[in-house]
């Protein structure tokens, strides 16, 4: 017996609502030294977003030395959507910027010139459609 009665349609209706929800989708990229750098190809979702994502940008230095003065800066983002025929958004390529030389010290800059390991974390989240299991319906 389902949790609460329904009539068949609404039900079914209820479940394909359901099945468009909130989607979180996440990559991650590596970059070494500083510069700008863009992701060598698409970021395929494998799902398809019913509109623009929202973007979150993260970044984590694992086991790398700090250069004190030098700590990196680090922003990321999407220089271009792919969506489908639909226009539902498909993927995305990401660029990401790391830099380690701050204006506000440059008369007390260490000569070390700081070749961090970082990892680049991107999290695209919004409504999107999913594929469900064909055993989703049986409750």
């Amino acid at each position: 017996m389902r949790p609460y009665e329904r009539d068949e349609e609404a039900w079914r209706l209820q479940n394909a609502e359901n099945a468009a929800r909130l989607a979180i989708v996440r990559v991650m990229f590596d970059s070494a030294g500083w510069g700008e750098f863009q992701a060598p190809e698409i970021f395929d979702f494998g799902i398809r977003f019913l509109e623009e994502p929202c973007v979150a940008y993260g970044c984590a230095i694992d086991g790398d030395a700090l250069v004190p003065l030098r700590y990196p800066r680090c922003t990321g983002g999407v220089y271009r959507w792919a969506t489908d025929i639909k226009g539902y958004y498909t993927g995305a390529w990401c660029f990401f910027v790391v830099d380690t030389l701050s204006p506000a010290n440059i008369a007390n800059v260490p000569t070390e010139d700081p070749n961090y390991d970082i990892n680049h974390y991107f999290t695209f989240s919004g409504v999107a459609l999913k594929q469900l299991n064909d055993d989703f319906l049986d409750l």
